[in-house]
């Protein structure tokens, strides 16, 4: 269990409710029974104040516990989202006066950030997985608002903006440096042995993902935005308000690149071909209308130079093998059994295993078994091979 000084407590608790607030006690403990994230771990920290004796409970997120999960991947990824909250954040809603994309942040540390608990205010994670209609909706809402408010942030700052979101600007996933690029190595192994499994041409694998890092760069001259990069089930939490809000979670991965890259990993990492097939055109629109009304309702609505969607639409055409390839990383633990996921979050020897050695044995044995998920797995590999004979002219 980590520690929390009084004064760290008492900060928290003067920046959510008022320095008139005085500590009577507080409690902590495990957020949930079972772990639910990989890179950090979850407790839940309960004040009880001079308010009535009210009590108030907050997110608190500290480095991943495992030291082979620390030292491999997790210690930087948590640093850079403490960055996020502690230097990002707060210029990206100073003047955001719309719906919340994000949770509020009252103590971002070096190995310490407590956040405001969305799961008392009705918020969490879909149980319906993969998600409908009116949930992709309210999450490509919170997206666009997100995208918007960087784009917000950047003409206020002008040159500077670089400079300021360096660490932002790195690509994480898709590189060839530090500890990731093992994690990659894997990955396209695991889905090359996927297409040969299910009789697949698997020749275009590589290729393929070559092609993705490519395309995840900033271009000159278009619209390139702050990306989440890890829009999965877990970090979208949605209310019971109607239409639900969604709030984004887990800014660990962050780059800056085509808002495309975003709006393609939500959803091909959260729908189904069939979904997609029917829905994908008004998912877009629906994301372009509320990414234009957060940037004409800002005190800059007179100064931004707003894309046309002909363009945005033309750069997702572009850089849709993007979203298709991280739901090629993503879906085989996804749709894994609720035991087999959970043995991959609680324990960090597996976790090790199917992050830098071996995946291919555990989805290969669920896709002999289970009828249902071998067909899922053949239909987002058919879409990666299908998408990257398109980009590539192979074919």
């Amino acid at each position: 269990m980590p520690s929390l000084s009084p004064q760290q407590i008492q900060t928290v608790v003067h920046r959510a409710l008022g320095s008139d607030t005085h500590i009577l006690d507080y409690r902590l403990e495990p957020f949930t029974k079972q772990k639910n994230g990989i890179l950090g771990m979850h407790y839940l920290l309960t004040v009880r104040t001079n308010r009535s004796q009210r009590t108030y409970s907050y997110f608190l997120k500290t480095p991943a516990e495992a030291s082979v999960i620390r030292d491999m991947m997790g210690g930087t990824v948590f640093s850079e989202e403490i960055h996020f909250y502690k230097h990002i954040q707060p210029l990206l809603i100073a003047n955001y006066n719309i719906e919340k994309w994000s949770p509020s942040c009252y103590l971002a540390d070096i190995n310490t950030l407590v956040l405001e608990d969305l799961r008392a205010q009705g918020f969490s994670i879909s149980v319906d997985w993969p998600l409908n209609g009116t949930l992709v909706r309210s999450a490509l809402s919170s997206l666009a608002r997100f995208h918007a408010s960087s784009i917000l942030v950047q003409m206020r700052l002008g040159p500077s903006f670089k400079s300021l979101y360096s660490n932002a600007i790195e690509e994480k996933v898709y590189t060839n440096l530090q500890k990731f690029r093992q994690i990659n190595l894997v990955g396209y192994e695991t889905v090359a042995l996927m297409a040969g499994k299910l009789g697949l041409d698997s020749s275009l694998v590589q290729k393929v993902f070559d092609r993705a890092y490519e395309n995840m760069k900033p271009e000159e001259g278009k619209c390139n935005v702050l990306c989440h990069s890890d829009l999965w089930k877990n970090n979208l939490m949605f209310d019971k308000s109607v239409p639900p809000r969604c709030v984004l979670v887990d800014y660990q991965m962050l780059k800056y690149a085509s808002p495309a890259l975003d709006v393609g990993m939500l959803l091909y990492v959260n729908t189904t071909p069939e979904f997609r097939k029917e829905f994908e055109g008004e998912m877009l629109e629906h994301y372009y209308s509320t990414f234009c009304t957060t940037l004409l309702t800002s005190d800059l609505s007179d100064q931004v130079q707003i894309p046309s969607y002909d363009s945005m639409l033309k750069d997702y055409h572009e850089k849709r093998l993007i979203g298709i390839t991280y739901a090629a990383f993503f879906l085989p633990s996804l749709y894994l059994s609720v035991e087999d996921l959970s043995m991959l979050l609680n324990n960090p020897a597996e976790l090790e295993k199917w992050l830098f050695r071996n995946r291919f044995d555990l989805i290969s044995a669920h896709m002999d078994v289970d009828p249902l998920y071998k067909n899922k797995m053949k239909d987002i590999v058919t879409e990666l091979i299908e998408e990257g004979k398109r980009v590539l002219g192979d074919g």
